[in-house]
């Protein structure tokens, strides 16, 4: 079981979809989801959360693109991730 739920990128990227966090989704937004949870996420852990769950990973097949960048900072859903 994740730290954070099911893992941090996974849970920000339901609560886009459910509605929790509106897009363009930014570290201030992912923030103020966490500590609604309850979560004491570490700044530097949310400044690469968004990063690092866009960028393509070669190592693993599991890995899933939940983001895309759209500008710098902001980020959308990838709409062709299922969950």
């Amino acid at each position: 079981m994740s730290k954070y739920g099911r893992g941090l990128g996974k849970e920000i990227y339901m609560a886009v979809n459910s509605g929790e966090i509106s897009q363009p989704i930014t570290v201030s937004k992912c923030r103020e989801f966490a500590l609604s949870k309850g979560w004491e996420v570490p700044e530097s852990y949310l400044r690469v959360v968004l990063t690092n769950s866009e960028r393509r990973r070669t190592h693993s097949d599991t890995y899933k693109d939940y983001f895309v960048r759209v500008s710098r900072g902001k980020y959308t859903i990838n709409p062709s991730i299922e969950v």
